[in-house]
């Protein structure tokens, strides 16, 4: 899409492009060094645990906004489904060790009323 290319026409390119003065200060430049490909990664992880700038949205136009949103919100939707997942796995297997042992401890109770 061109977020935080200073090359790509657009706004991005004429609020932070080279011609502006302020390549340095752009936003994204502290991905200068792997790439906007491995900085748009890295932002979306960020986005994952929790530190949302959406800052970038407002550089794009009508139909990539869209397609930003989409695509931010698929990736909540699957965060949660694995995350929510994993919470039921580990309830199962607490259940599963609880009900393993508690003819055992019912026993032992018994004996010890006994």
């Amino acid at each position: 899409m061109g977020v935080g290319d200073p090359y790509i026409p657009g706004k991005f390119k004429d609020l932070h492009g080279v011609d502006s003065g302020n390549f340095v200060n752009r936003p994204g430049s502290e991905f200068k060094d792997v790439g906007m490909f491995v900085g748009n990664i890295i932002t979306v992880f960020s986005m994952s645990t929790g530190s949302y700038d959406f800052n970038t949205a407002n550089l794009l136009d009508s139909r990539e906004n869209v397609c930003y949103w989409v695509i931010w919100l698929m990736i909540i939707v699957m965060t949660n489904v694995v995350f929510l997942n994993f919470i039921i796995a580990e309830a199962c297997a607490s259940y599963e060790s609880v009900s393993a042992e508690l003819e055992a401890f019912i026993l032992k109770e018994r004996s010890a009323l006994i």
